[in-house]
């Protein structure tokens, strides 16, 4: 279980379970040791971030702590910032601001959070695959008649959301017409299988 400090950090954290572009993160990696203004100092970030092409390291706070930031310690992140730019990383801030902005998104990754649980039988996630292999993509609704799960069905195909299996359409409100594909991963995986 990951472990959050705060209200923010928790909405981080959705935000992370439900970014197709996240392979994996994790709560205060390390922490890097460093010398600022000629003394010693530390700085562990929030998370540890995985992507599909680079790592990056999370910063999360409110704007309104980075706006009364002192100057040293604006000046100890940036210096924090350089180290992990000259080892090909990247330091990110997560504001509430990013929350505001993309809201609609933020939105849906509660939705999908609620779905987490529930899980397609094997013969319906079978079921489902087989119809979106055949064509490119599905709505919500279409998928969820694939696997002859009318009540569940939408739910259970967010849940699938989070585990990779398929990719939904989040910049736009969830509804019985959202978009749903199969991740490209498991597409390809799917293909191994079958070719071995």
């Amino acid at each position: 279980m990951i472990a959050s400090e705060s209200y923010l950090e928790r909405r981080a954290i959705r935000w992370l379970e439900v970014d197709n572009d996240v392979v994996s993160y994790m709560d205060q990696p390390h922490t890097l040791h460093f010398t600022f203004n000629g003394k010693p100092t530390r700085y562990t970030p929030d998370f540890g971030i995985k992507r599909n092409r680079r790592k990056t390291y999370l910063e999360v706070k409110y704007r309104r702590d980075l706006f009364k930031m002192e100057p040293e310690e604006r000046g100890r992140l940036k210096r924090a910032r350089a180290i992990y730019r000259s080892i090909g990383s990247n330091l990110e801030f997560f504001t509430d601001l990013r929350l505001k902005v993309a809201s609609t998104w933020h939105e849906n990754a509660v939705e999908l959070e609620k779905a987490r649980r529930l899980s397609p039988s094997p013969a319906a996630l079978t079921s489902l695959i087989a119809h979106l292999e055949t064509i490119t993509e599905s709505s919500l609704l279409d998928c969820a008649r694939a696997m002859s799960d009318p009540d569940l069905g939408a739910a259970r195909v967010m849940a699938l959301a989070l585990r990779r299996i398929v990719r939904l359409q989040l910049d736009q409100p969830l509804g019985s017409q959202t978009l749903v594909t199969l991740e490209d991963g498991y597409r390809s995986r799917i293909r191994r299988l079958r070719s071995a």
